[in-house]
């Protein structure tokens, strides 16, 4: 398994069951109908590399790094009684144990019959596919989920696939992550014991962190707002007003009382799941760690070096949660409502005034409010900070002089700390507009080969459709030759 001179590795596909158009709202979920999927240009893409790969006379290790699956946008429900259901789910999607997400996974592959076939044939040809579980795809943890993959590409059994908790080390030379785990608001809490029970006699479920109970609740009941690209839905003020006139007017006027009451439904799942135990298996818990080990081709040591190196989760700062999602400011607000109500009716009862008094009122207790809000500032965008803080002690641990990661959509090749950084970007359907007629990005990929001297060489590369074209590329086994921030358009 060591030997793998040739790695493709993408990251951030988020395959997902299809919404299908509303003729009364036909931007509803726009970026999750059918026609917008990427299949056919990544079943396109896998069948050139592999190209590549055979005229090179050597196999393909695919890496399919994180976020592969999103579960939590697939919110189709059975049309049978076969599992209990509840209120919440029937809105959001079903709850992440082991029967509902082993059903989920089910649907989702039925709506991308192209891409299984095409990762059956790479399997089949002798090449290696690897899964490395996302934030978004946490639910692969399951023995069952894991199962549902097997039979559905590896039938007989026989071929080079394996699914990897949260890393994989290629070649000796190369650290492939997703990235969730230096991101405090997405990651993984205990990737070796995800499980945990919110009732004693109920069934396990993924420990899920606060940004996926944020897609599951908010994303999925906000469905203008594109969660794939940050400039669907980071606008000025101004833009917010226009955006709320033409599109969320006429399809969802009461888009603030959803915002306020999945916000709420956000913030108590989240620390409930957070702060509720592990459940460990302790006798098999060194079992575990060397599974993982010998699946993502590192030692135990290694595995417990890089699950101790993960960010501190931002659920036990519960206040950072409340702010992110605006409820603080939403309390503030009330707050100086019911405030300058009182004081005026404590006025009233020793001077007589109207009611026309209260706007002043209000308008003297709004002022620090406004000071507070504009001091705010967010914390999500967390990752960069904990990955330079982690890279001397990533390398140290595993050895390697390359690290590969997703989560952030945003590809990327450059050098941090004499370590070369790459970001394979995403292949959802992320646009700038409701209409998705923009795109953000191209489809990108990393792509690791092996030099005429020695080493291997990476290289960021974009798919056009029928080639990839070099964005930026490194030296080998050294960092990259053009170090910067890729904004391919």
């Amino acid at each position: 398994m060591h030997g793998a001179p040739h790695t493709v590795v993408i990251s951030d596909v988020h395959l997902t069951t299809a919404v299908e158009p509303d003729p009364k709202r036909p931007l509803w979920k726009r970026f999750q109908q059918r026609d917008l999927f990427c299949d056919p240009d990544l079943v396109a893409m896998l069948r050139h590399a592999r190209a590549d790969a055979r005229e090179a006379g050597r196999t393909l290790e695919l890496v399919l790094d994180g976020d592969i699956f999103d579960f939590d946008a697939a919110t189709r429900l059975p049309d049978d009684d076969r599992f209990k259901v509840g209120w919440l789910e029937r809105l959001r999607g079903l709850n992440p144990t082991e029967e509902k997400s082993a059903w989920k996974l089910e649907r989702i592959l039925d709506e991308h019959p192209e891409v299984v076939l095409a990762l059956q044939e790479l399997l089949d040809d002798g090449d290696r596919l690897v899964f490395v579980v996302g934030n978004h795809d946490l639910d692969l943890h399951w023995p069952a989920v894991q199962a549902v993959l097997h039979r559905r590409l590896d039938p007989e059994g026989t071929r080079d696939l394996r699914v990897c908790a949260w890393f994989y080390l290629s070649n000796g030379d190369t650290l492939i992550e997703h990235g969730h785990q230096y991101d405090t608001y997405c990651l993984c809490q205990d990737p070796v014991s995800p499980v945990i029970r919110t009732r004693p006699q109920g069934p396990g479920r993924i420990r899920l962190p606060f940004g996926n109970y944020a897609s599951r609740y908010m994303s999925n009941g906000m469905g203008l707002f594109n969660p794939h690209a940050d400039k669907a839905f980071v606008m000025p003020f101004w833009g917010y007003v226009d955006f709320f006139y033409r599109h969320v007017a006429r399809t969802q006027p009461l888009l603030v009382w959803t915002w306020i009451w999945t916000s709420a439904a956000t913030f108590v799942a989240s620390l409930r799941d957070g702060l509720l135990p592990a459940e460990r298996d302790v006798v098999g818990l060194e079992d575990r760690v060397e599974e993982i080990a010998r699946t993502s081709q590192a030692t135990p040591r290694v595995v417990r070096a890089l699950d101790a190196l993960r960010a501190h989760p931002a659920i036990f700062h519960p206040w950072k949660v409340y702010r992110e999602l605006w409820l603080d400011r939403l309390t503030l607000v009330l707050l100086v409502i019911v405030g300058s109500f009182q004081l005026l009716a404590t006025i009233n009862v020793l001077v007589g005034v109207s009611l026309a008094w209260w706007f002043l009122v209000f308008g003297a207790l709004l002022v620090p409010f406004i000071f507070y809000a504009k001091q705010v500032r967010s914390d999500v965008d967390n990752l960069e900070g904990e990955l330079r803080r982690r890279l001397p002690l990533l390398q140290r641990v595993t050895g390697v002089r390359r690290l590969v990661l997703g989560h952030t959509h945003v590809p990327r090749h450059d050098v941090l700390g004499g370590m070369e950084v790459l970001n394979a970007g995403t292949w959802a359907p992320a646009y700038r507009d409701v209409a998705c007629t923009e795109p953000v990005w191209r489809r990108h990929v990393v792509r690791i080969r092996p030099t005429s001297t020695a080493g291997r060489r990476a290289t960021l590369e974009a798919w056009t459709g029928d080639h990839f074209d070099v964005v930026s590329s490194g030296s080998p086994g050294g960092p990259a030759r053009t170090p910067s921030v890729v904004a391919a358009k």
